[in-house]
């Protein structure tokens, strides 16, 4: 499994052209209550759980995990970046 890391503009380009894709939301508990808004389609699973759902997703598409906002941009990282966060 390799890692690549997208930008805002990238993950654009994926909804722009309707590629299949998985967006999971990795953010703590407390980002997600305190702003409760995700990413168009994404799932909230808990970043220090993913040992337990990480082996639910299926690899026939892309996966997006995002975190936190960097200089106001969501970091959007591949798979393998769920397993390190």
């Amino acid at each position: 499994m390799s890692l690549h890391i997208i930008d805002i503009a990238e993950l654009e380009t994926l909804f722009k052209f309707k590629a299949a894709v998985t967006i999971v939301d990795v953010r703590k508990k407390p980002a997600v209550e305190s702003e409760p808004a995700m990413i168009r389609g994404a799932m909230w699973c808990a970043h220090d759980a993913v040992d337990t759902w990480a082996n639910e997703l299926t690899d026939d598409v892309p996966i997006v995990c995002y975190c936190v906002r960097s200089r106001g941009q969501p970091k959007c990282r591949g798979r393998a970046a769920c397993q390190g966060t």
